[in-house]
């Protein structure tokens, strides 16, 4: 199987798979025998188990095994001997062992033994054991090792399993020489769902982490190493847990209805099959720049240029000379984590990122990795407002604003970021924002490299914090273009912009429109004039075109916080928008009990407006 697998690949054909998803499962059992000695491994068949299971056992061919079952009332009764098969009927099922020659391929012996459950499931539920006997071992405490199951699903070892990470236990894709292998890492644990945001807790281990579940190699070694040379696996690693995946409408509905986002059509996945995607879709783009790559040179670029972080020590070095097994092999993390930009600038040619210079960026960007801050764009031609919504030292809300970034030769915008305070958000009157009330606390400068990815960096008094950051997309998006400013915007029926209140300048609401769907950002002032940011996660158009949901106050850790963990999100009150036109809008919401009623309409300051169907 591995063979053709390998086979499969050639130019133009690269085959991505994943690890697997067991290094916390107790599937392996381990030991060491020598000649006349028997060991004796326990497992347990647990009531929920409903289907047949399996143990198999891959041995050098220069050895002989034999072995016997006992479970539940039944026993095979004798130890089967190497290159023999024999069927066990037995009350607590039937037990086949096929216990083979020397298999051409590796040089290997194998022993299968398959357990057939019984009509009465619960005669096969209990303690069982697999009984090994050396009957030729070449060399004194030999190793062996017994696999049982595909997952924590099945049989489980009791016994002969003293390691932390279950080891050599990876799909059988993902083994073949010349598929790339993926282990998954942690990039998220925070989303909105349709009962608010969620938190999870960080089940699978820290945020960029290696995935505690990610399957760890190495690749079984065989006999005769020439026949299967030892190779590295897993190769590479890649975004696992929790990624967010299209929620089909026939698919079965989580059991976990907190999975699922706010607007129904997506839901948190974890596991290696969530990373390998990541790799295939690299590969994807190193094929469209070069259709004739190999399996062999897609390996070398993708495993050449890697990203790294706190957590990847002793990564395996990539060389040309030995390219399937490194010097200082990584049985965890591989070579490391994926770098496609990395990779597609080492390609050369002429295929460069598509060009952002005439598209409108307007809307909420975020990186995925850092759920809990976020900036918003309002785009007018050459002219960028920018709002930044993160935490101040003390973990309070901290919002901070460049009001007329202008785009530079290079193409990025830049300007001013500055820090405002202002009366109480219920204060009458909401005395408008003077020069007195503005701070100059930096710059803000952000590179559009597309539609879907941007560089943002920008610093606070002297601290600075670059992030990579993507549009934040949680429904249907709109169908938008830049237009004019003199367009009529009376019609749209899109209201994604910056909203104010012009004879109160000071505060404003980013709100974001995609389909049914509003997500707005309300950035104003607590009653101590400090400025403090709330969030409508999810607002839902009712009956009367109206946009309602709950509101959320959130804290979090200092701005420039690596990693960026510990975002908290109470709910502090509802918010409801309504707009009799393109322009106009009204505002309604509370927090903390006091209601605000506030009348609003677009931000218009030149250039070319966001238009959206």
């Amino acid at each position: 199987y591995e063979r053709a697998m390998s086979n499969a690949g050639g130019p133009g054909v690269i085959v991505v798979a994943a690890a697997g998803n067991e290094s916390t499962d107790k599937i392996i059992a381990l030991g060491t025998i020598s000649a006349g000695e028997t060991q004796t491994v326990g497992f347990n068949w647990a009531a929920t188990i409903k289907r047949s299971q399996k143990l198999e056992i891959w041995y050098p061919g220069t050895n002989k095994y034999s072995v016997r079952i006992t479970g539940p009332n039944c026993d095979t009764g004798e130890f089967l001997v190497a290159g023999e098969f024999k069927s066990y009927p037995l009350s607590c099922g039937r037990i086949d062992i096929t216990s083979s020659g020397i298999n051409a391929l590796n040089d290997d012996r194998q022993i299968l033994v398959s357990l057939n459950q019984p009509t009465d499931a619960a005669a096969a539920v209990g303690g069982w054991t697999i009984a090994i006997r050396g009957d030729e071992v070449g060399s004194a405490n030999t190793p062996f090792s017994i696999v049982c199951g595909e997952d924590s699903n099945g049989l489980l070892f009791t016994t002969n399993i003293d390691y932390i990470e279950t080891p050599t236990i990876l799909t059988d894709t993902a083994t073949a020489t010349r598929n790339i292998a993926v282990a998954a890492y942690n990039t998220n644990y925070s989303w909105e769902t349709g009962a608010g945001a969620f938190v999870q807790d960080p089940t699978h281990g820290p945020l960029t982490d290696l995935s505690n579940f990610s399957s760890r190699g190495p690749r079984r070694n065989c006999s005769n190493l020439n026949k299967c040379p030892p190779i590295m696996k897993p190769e590479i690693t890649a975004p696992g847990a929790m990624i967010m995946a299209a929620l089909g409408t026939d698919a079965k509905k989580p059991a976990n209805a907190l999975t699922v986002e706010a607007d129904g059509a997506h839901v948190a996945y974890n596991g290696t099959s969530m990373a390998t995607p990541h790799v295939t879709g690299a590969v994807a783009l190193m094929l469209q720049k070069d259709p004739t790559l190999t399996p062999e040179r897609v390996k070398e670029l993708l495993f050449s240029h890697v990203q790294t972080n706190s957590f990847t020590a002793n990564l395996a070095t990539f060389n040309a000379a030995t390219p399937t097994m490194p010097a200082n092999p990584n049985y965890r993390w591989g070579y490391g984590i994926m770098d496609v930009k990395a990779v597609i600038d080492a390609m050369g040619g002429n295929v460069t990122p598509p060009s952002a210079s005439d598209d409108n960026h307007t809307g909420l960007w975020f990186n995925a990795a850092e759920s809990g801050w976020g900036v918003n764009f309002n785009q007018k031609g050459d002219t960028l407002f920018a709002t930044v919504f993160t935490y101040a030292a003390d973990g309070k809300g901290l919002w901070l604003v460049m009001s007329g970034g202008t785009k530079q030769a290079d193409g990025s915008f830049s300007g001013d970021l500055l820090q405002t305070t202002g009366p109480a958000f219920n204060a009458q009157p909401f005395t408008p924002l003077t020069g007195a009330n503005v701070t100059r606390v930096g710059k803000l400068k952000v590179v559009f490299a597309s539609n879907n990815a941007a560089t943002l960096t920008y610093d606070v008094n002297g601290t600075e914090v670059t992030k990579a950051i993507t549009p934040q997309l949680f429904g249907k998006k709109s169908d938008c273009s830049s237009e004019a400013v003199t367009t009529n915007l009376a019609g749209s029926t899109n209201y994604q912009d910056l909203w104010w209140n012009p004879a109160e300048s000071g505060w404003g609401v980013n709100v974001t429109h995609q389909g049914d769907i509003l997500f707005a950002t309300l950035f104003t002032y607590d009653a101590a004039g400090r400025d403090m940011w709330v969030v409508l996660s999810a607002g839902i158009k009712q009956a009367d075109g109206s946009y309602t949901g709950d509101l959320y106050r959130t804290t979090g850790p200092v701005f420039n916080a690596s990693p960026f963990v510990g975002v908290a999100a109470p709910k502090v009150g509802t918010m409801s928008l309504s707009f009799p036109s393109g322009v106009a809008g009204s505002l309604n919401y509370s927090i903390d009990g006091a209601g605000v009623t506030k009348t609003i309409e677009r931000q218009g300051f030149g250039g070319k407006a966001l238009v959206c169907k």
